[in-house]
């Protein structure tokens, strides 16, 4: 993104942090869309972030571009 303009890959880490200190504070806020894994999307960003809810922690499993196959980060649960 950084190559695309200037600062634009800052904002895209921005805008990934945020959506991390969302999930913190509310993890079951977003839906489920795939067995026990929510999905969160990245403001701005054509970004999806992927975690599990867990009795002490969440896990996430992959920030990936929503364009890519989405089977993808199901292998790595």
């Amino acid at each position: 993104f950084e190559q695309c303009r200037a600062g634009l890959g800052a904002d895209l880490i921005l805008c990934v942090e945020d959506s991390l200190s969302k999930i913190a504070r509310n993890p079951e806020q977003y839906p489920i869309v795939y067995k026990a894994f929510h999905r969160t999307l990245v403001r701005r960003f054509p970004y999806g972030i992927f975690y599990e809810v867990r009795e002490d922690a969440v896990i996430v499993f992959a920030i990936m571009h929503c364009a890519r196959e989405p089977k993808k980060w199901r292998g790595r649960a």
